[in-house]
C-alpha cells in the first residue's frame, strides 16, 4: 500500500511487445502487465486494442495497491501510448502528466 497515492505508468514499446508498469515514487514495481500475458498472440500485440488492454489491467492492480493518480513516462516508438494511456484512465488511473522519453 502506497502512501501518497501517486505512482507512475512505465511504457516500454518495442516493435513486437510493450511492457506497462505501474510504480510508487521511490519506484518500487506495483503492477505490471503485457498484451501477450492477456492472451494476444502475434502481431496482435502491437496493436491499439492490445495496449489498451494492458494498460488497463496494470492500472486495475495499482489501484488496488492505493494508487489514485499517475504520471507517465515512455520509451521506444510512440504510436501506442495513447492507446495505453486511455486503457490506464479506464482502468480507473488518470495520469496526470506524460514525460519523455528517457
Amino acid at each position: 500500500m502506497t502512501r501518497d497515492g501517486v505512482g507512475i505508468v512505465h511504457v516500454k514499446v518495442n516493435p513486437n511487445n510493450l511492457i506497462v508498469t505501474i510504480t510508487d515514487g521511490q519506484g518500487n514495481a506495483l503492477s505490471s502487465s503485457t498484451p501477450g500475458r492477456l492472451g494476444f498472440k502475434g502481431s496482435r500485440r502491437s496493436s491499439p486494442s492490445a495496449a489498451k488492454a494492458a494498460g488497463e489491467a496494470a492500472a486495475k492492480g495499482a489501484v488496488a495497491k492505493g494508487i489514485r493518480t499517475a504520471t507517465a513516462v515512455t520509451r521506444g516508438d510512440g504510436e501506442l501510448y495513447d492507446a495505453v494511456l486511455d486503457g490506464v484512465r479506464a482502468g480507473g488511473n488518470p495520469p496526470r502528466a506524460r514525460g519523455g522519453d528517457f
